[in-house]
C-alpha cells in the first residue's frame, strides 16, 4: 500500500516557497553588502593607520611632519626651492604647489639629498640646505635624521589630482588642475559613486613616463596630510602640530573642506576634545574620514 502518493504542488504553495526564498534570497545580499562596505571600512582604517605610523616615525626621526618647519621649501634653511625646476614643472610655482600637496608622500619614500649632491635634472629629487642640511641621513649622535624609507613605494599611487587643497584642508578659491602627479597613498575603498566636489585618476606611473596608463581598477581615494603647521592657540604661544590628521573623501566622493569644528575656546582646544577616539567628526553632511596624528 503506497502511504505517500504522489502529487504535485499546488499554484498557492508554489508561490509561497518562492516567496520565501526571495525573501532568504534578499536577506542574504543584504548580508553580503553589509560585509562588504564593513571590509572597506576596515582596509580604509588599516591603509589610514599604515600612513599614520609612517609619519609618526618620521616626525620621530627628523623632528618635523612633511612640509612643516625645516621640511618646508626656502631658499636658505629648509627644502631647497629650485630656480628652474626641470620637466614636467613649468615654474617654480608649480613645483612648490605640487611639493606642498597635502596628498604628497615623497618626503616618506625618497631619501633627501644636499645642495651638492642633488640630481638637478630629477625632477623628483629633492635635498635639505643650511640647518635642516644634518637631517639628510640618520645620526645615532644626534638621534636626528632621515632614515627612511617610511612607506613601502609599491604602496604609494601617482594620482592625478583635479582640483587643489591646501595644508589647512580649504579648497583654492580658483581650483586648477595641479599638472604633474602626485605620489600618494589611497584609502583603499571603491569609486562608487565619485563625486563632482573632488575628482581625481590614479595613474600607473609619474608625469612624463611614456609608459603611464590611467588604471581602471578602483584604487580609493587619496589620504591628505592637514594642519602639520604650528596653531596659533594664545597670544604667543603655540601648539605646535597638535591638529595634525588624515583626512580622505568617503562614499559619496566629495572632499569637504576641513575646518577645525569645535567650538572649544582658544587656549582650551585639545584633540582629545574634538573626539577621544581619534577619529573626527569633519562636518554634519560630511561622510568623510579622519584620523588625528597627535594625541
Amino acid at each position: 500500500m503506497n502511504l505517500y502518493p504522489n502529487r504535485s504542488f499546488t499554484l498557492l504553495e508554489l508561490v509561497i516557497v518562492l516567496t520565501i526564498l526571495a525573501a532568504l534570497a534578499g536577506s542574504l545580499l543584504v548580508s553580503l553588502g553589509t560585509s562588504s562596505d564593513h571590509a572597506e571600512a576596515g582596509i580604509r582604517e588599516l591603509r589610514a593607520g599604515e600612513l599614520r605610523e609612517a609619519l609618526r616615525r618620521f616626525r620621530a626621526d627628523t623632528g618635523y611632519f612633511p612640509g612643516e618647519g625645516l621640511f618646508a621649501p626656502d631658499t636658505t634653511n629648509g627644502v631647497l626651492r629650485p630656480a628652474s625646476p626641470p620637466a614636467p614643472f613649468a615654474n617654480t610655482a608649480e613645483w612648490e604647489a605640487w611639493l606642498t600637496s597635502p596628498a604628497n608622500l615623497l618626503m616618506l619614500i625618497r631619501a633627501p639629498a644636499t645642495a651638492s649632491t642633488i640630481d638637478t635634472s630629477d625632477p623628483y629629487a629633492w635635498a635639505l640646505i643650511g640647518s635642516a642640511e644634518p637631517l639628510v641621513t640618520w645620526s645615532p649622535e644626534r638621534r636626528r635624521g632621515w632614515r627612511g624609507p617610511y612607506l613601502r613605494a609599491e604602496s604609494v599611487g601617482w594620482v592625478e589630482l583635479a582640483t587643489q587643497i591646501d595644508q589647512s584642508g580649504a579648497l583654492n578659491a580658483a581650483p586648477s588642475l595641479l599638472p604633474v602627479r602626485v605620489p600618494a597613498l589611497s584609502n583603499g575603498q571603491s569609486f562608487q559613486p565619485l563625486g563632482a566636489g573632488q575628482p581625481f585618476a590614479w595613474w600607473s606611473a609619474p608625469t612624463g613616463d611614456p609608459r603611464a596608463e590611467v588604471l581602471s581598477s578602483p584604487q580609493g581615494r587619496p589620504l591628505y596630510l592637514l594642519n602639520v603647521a604650528p596653531i596659533l592657540e594664545s597670544p604667543g604661544a603655540q601648539l605646535r602640530s597638535s591638529f595634525a590628521r588624515l583626512v580622505s573623501s568617503g562614499d559619496d566622493g566629495v572632499y569637504v573642506e576641513h575646518a577645525l569644528l569645535d567650538t572649544t575656546p582658544p587656549g582650551q582646544r585639545t584633540p582629545a576634545a574634538l573626539d577621544a577616539s581619534g577619529l573626527i567628526p569633519v562636518g554634519p553632511y560630511s561622510d568623510d574620514f579622519g584620523l588625528f596624528l597627535v594625541r
